[in-house]
């Protein structure tokens, strides 16, 4: 355990000599130590930070084989096919992918892995393969893999896209067998007391009464989402996103015929929608990208305060935010103001401006540097700027980051399926888009 930790500290001293020797060391020492795992993973990491995909591969491999109970086998399984998919060995990455899918069939990390078999499929010309692992993938037909699906088939009228209009339809049509049922909770006294506590303007304890209601009643899909929908109608966004993703998340990737139209307004609300939608028109932005960085930083809570110290609905770090000031010309007393949504939003959406004029109004470009700075996002063009959008993201090195930018798409696309029933597509490539500012 100490020489795991060893090597950490030097990984974060940049120390690479030492982090390797304390890997090392545990590996010829201590090989079937409970460590022994953590070990391999880390050199995996390391070679591929270096590039050395070869050898990360190999480590990523001794991990799955000898490891297959370690937290670590399913994350290792996935890099030897996505490193084999990097170095152009398409054939290989099947066969780990392949790999992947016999040994973890319930996997979350399922669509990833269908898409990527899919995309080494198509670079071989096996199209017909490509294609079933595409329509396998869109079986999510609201994830963001099936949304890259879309993307690279270039237009609306693919057979993906046509799909996803079709299960739209029928959402729409048959939605009466929740609403049927949304009476339930109509003569409970938790959600009467409510009701008459929100007439007064008393909203937390409207809220309380909510969640003391929603306790009795889990058990009850449709209940939960009459109560989404009264906090929702309170104007507490953050509550009823936050609700939805506990409760429902499964619906929002899949969607299903037993759900009303209201569902995906609970799911991706329009929170504070007059203030969003005129700061983006003052910087010339989508108000539907302004929505999808609020829904995936705070859930539209403007008290939200992360580990790192960023702040508000749009979490701007304190620093960035009295550097924005000075460009809106804004007065900025202290930090507290960040906890405005006004204020924050104008910032951020400034902010936002700023990025697309830095990165040429590349969509997947300013969100990768909303989360990790311009700075990092210019390296990672230099390195890997020259392929296809999808491969760039997955190979974002920082796995927040990476994260993060497929959720903000992913909501992104979700807004203008929702509120203008059009299929949102971002560009196939990453190489015309370079920053014009040092």
């Amino acid at each position: 355990e100490a020489l795991i930790w060893l090597g950490r500290c030097y990984a974060r001293l940049g120390d690479d000599e030492n982090q390797i020797k304390s890997y090392n060391a545990i590996l010829k020492r201590y090989s079937g130590s409970e460590w022994a795992d953590d070990a391999l993973f880390a050199m995996g990491d390391y070679y591929t930070s270096k590039g050395d995909f070869k050898k990360a591969v190999s480590f990523y491999s001794r991990l799955a084989e000898e490891f297959p109970e370690s937290l670590f086998s399913e994350n290792a399984q996935w890099y030897t096919g996505w490193l084999n998919y990097r170095s152009g060995k398409y054939k290989e990455a099947i066969v780990r992918f392949n790999d992947f899918l016999d040994k973890y069939p319930q996997s979350e990390y399922i669509n990833r892995v269908m898409y990527w078999k899919g995309r080494a499929s198509e670079r071989l010309g096996r199209l017909n393969s490509a294609a079933t692992m595409y329509q396998s993938v869109c079986r999510t037909q609201f994830g963001f893999y099936c949304y890259n699906v879309k993307t690279r088939n270039g237009n609306n009228n693919s057979d993906e896209g046509q799909q996803a209009v079709n299960i739209n339809n029928e959402i729409i049509e048959r939605k009466e067998a929740v609403v049927a049922n949304n009476n339930a909770i109509d003569g409970e006294p938790n959600f009467i007391r409510a009701r008459e506590l929100s007439v007064f303007g008393m909203n937390e304890d409207a809220i309380n009464e909510l969640y003391k209601l929603m306790e009795r009643v889990s058990f009850s899909k449709a209940s939960l989402l009459m109560i989404n929908k009264a906090l929702y109608d309170l104007g507490e966004y953050h509550r009823s996103v936050k609700n939805i993703i506990q409760n429902f998340y499964d619906k929002t990737e899949r969607g299903g015929s037993d759900l009303p139209d209201y569902f995906w307004e609970l799911a991706y609300p329009q929170g504070y929608w007059p203030i969003a939608n005129e700061y983006a028109k003052r910087y010339n932005l989508d108000p539907y990208l302004v929505l999808a960085i609020m829904r995936e930083e705070s859930w539209f809570d403007k008290q939200a305060v992360s580990r790192s110290g960023a702040r508000g609905v749009m979490q701007l770090m304190p620093f960035t935010a009295r550097w924005v000031s000075k460009q809106v010309r804004q007065d900025y007393k202290n930090d507290e103001n960040l906890f405005d949504a006004d204020i924050n939003i104008n910032f951020g959406a400034w902010y936002l401006s700023y990025l697309k004029k830095k990165f040429n109004g590349n969509i997947v470009l300013m969100i990768a540097a909303y989360n990790a700075g311009p700075e990092a996002v210019a390296r990672w063009i230099n390195g890997n700027g020259d392929g296809d959008t999808d491969e760039f993201i997955e190979a974002i090195p920082y796995n927040e980051t990476k994260g993060y930018v497929k959720r903000v798409l992913r909501s992104y696309a979700e807004y203008h399926r929702i509120y203008n029933n059009i299929t949102m597509m971002w560009n196939r490539t990453i190489g015309a888009y370079t920053s014009n500012e040092k």
